[in-house]
């Protein structure tokens, strides 16, 4: 039975319906308005806003009745989400002006996709004074952030000499940024960059150029209290990477404990945007740690390890050797050589796929596309070597996702979103795409 609070916001919202959408009677959307704006809860107005695309007055509404309350109760991380949202509706109706004020006020905020948003309007004077040097600015923001899109731009103006002196291995650096990012155009229209800076520059140049990109590291110095976001000279660098993977649509995310076990802060590339992560939960015994990120996400369902068998076919994508190989996701397949792991340990699968480090914390997906353990570990060489004399050939070992699935059940939240593990065999393109779309890049910063 629904609360006497409950029972009167669901009259309320049935009653924005009726006359928001004409439902039953004659539309009056300034009546839906003036009902709504009744409505107290900022992140039910917001879901609300989804339910009346249809209808620019009223979307509009949901969301500025939002932005009040949140206002109202100092959640800066809520104004900045609605204010980019109305901006992105205002651009969708014409209205630039109004979207850029909603941008350049989550742009000081720090936001990337405002930063972003603000260096196209200026470059093309929409809604404000065309001026590149700003765009390049905030492209600059939003790139140095780990934004795909303002990388393949900045590349663009460096490369052009447009709001900035033209400097070709520069632009050459974002364009290979941005060409491995998780985000499909920017990565489309990046690699056709590549191939025509690629064809302008000396071997020296280029060489330089992938240099310059694989040094390179997502900077999230903000100043706090809402001021301009600044680029430090002095730019931290992260002390390890690792790999991990989505789980809900919310933003629940699996990696490794020992990857991020000593980390003071950890950043998570999102669709070629870096995201600061929320440590939830681990279980160091398992090798297990639960993150969230304030981010929508594609997961990757999880399948119990019990009907794995020997000599099945598994797969990984992960993110091994950045700064010699780079920040792109690199796919590698194998086997289950056994099912246990060192010292018959039953918790982990021995697997003959390659693993370098990096790739620790990603998932171990089957022939179905499910998850079905979580790469742990590699043999350690020196060791096997001493006591064996030999040194050993992939073999590596990926905790079972039946310990997973145990460690989320504490996580009644995490586990009603799980997605549905599938039944049907897939081919190799599918499986790649769908490990691909919700793997991700981890930084950890000590």
């Amino acid at each position: 039975m629904r609360s006497t609070k409950s029972l009167c916001l669901f009259r309320l919202k049935d009653l924005v319906q009726v006359y928001a959408l004409g439902k039953g009677v004659q539309r009056q959307e300034s009546v839906g308005i003036e009902i709504l704006n009744r409505i107290s809860d900022p992140h039910e107005l917001y879901r609300m806003s989804f339910r009346f695309r249809e209808s620019f007055q009223v979307e509009e509404a949901c969301l500025l009745r939002s932005l009040e309350l949140l206002k109202r109760r100092k959640n800066t991380r809520g104004e900045i989400e609605i204010s980019v949202m109305l901006g992105q509706l205002y651009i969708e109706h014409s209205k630039h002006e109004e979207a850029v004020k909603r941008y350049r006020m989550a742009a000081e905020q720090g936001d990337a996709s405002a930063q972003f948003n603000m260096g196209v309007m200026l470059a093309n004077g929409q809604g404000v004074t065309k001026n590149e040097v700003e765009a390049v600015k905030y492209y600059r923001l939003a790139a140095d952030q780990g934004y795909a899109g303002a990388q393949l731009n900045l590349g663009f103006m460096l490369a052009n000499g447009q709001g900035v002196v033209k400097n070709e291995t520069e632009a050459y650096k974002w364009f290979l940024l941005a060409g491995s990012s998780g985000n499909e155009v920017a990565r489309k229209n990046a690699r056709e960059n590549i191939e025509i800076i690629e064809r302008k520059l000396t071997a020296d140049q280029r060489a330089l150029g992938q240099k310059l990109a694989g040094d390179w590291g997502p900077n999230l110095a903000v100043k706090q209290g809402g001021s301009q976001p600044t680029v430090r000279a002095d730019r931290e660098s992260p002390s390890s990477t690792g790999s991990g993977f989505f789980v809900t649509n919310s933003g629940h995310f699996i990696t490794s404990y020992h990857v991020v076990e000593n980390a003071a802060r950890i950043v998570v590339m999102v669709s070629g945007e870096a995201k600061n992560a929320k440590l939830i939960a681990s279980d160091k015994a398992n090798d297990l740690s639960l993150l969230h990120i304030d981010s929508v996400a594609t997961p990757i369902s999880i399948a119990s390890s019990r009907s794995v068998r020997l000599g099945h076919i598994v797969s990984t994508v992960g993110f091994p050797n950045v700064d010699l190989l780079g920040v792109s996701p690199k796919y590698s397949q194998g086997t289950v050589s056994s099912l246990r792991g060192v010292q018959d340990s039953p918790r982990d699968f021995q697997v003959s796929l390659p693993i370098q480090p990096g790739n620790s914390g990603g998932p171990l997906v089957d022939s179905q596309g499910n998850v079905v353990g979580v790469i742990a570990s590699e043999l350690n060489e020196a060791v096997t070597l001493a006591v064996t004399g030999s040194l050993p050939e992939n073999v590596n070992y990926a905790v079972k996702s039946s310990y997973l699935l145990s460690f989320l059940e504490s996580f009644p939240e995490v586990i009603d979103e799980l997605p549905t593990p599938g039944k049907r065999n897939l081919d190799t393109d599918t499986i790649v795409e769908r490990v691909r779309s919700a793997s991700a890049l981890v930084f950890v910063y000590e």
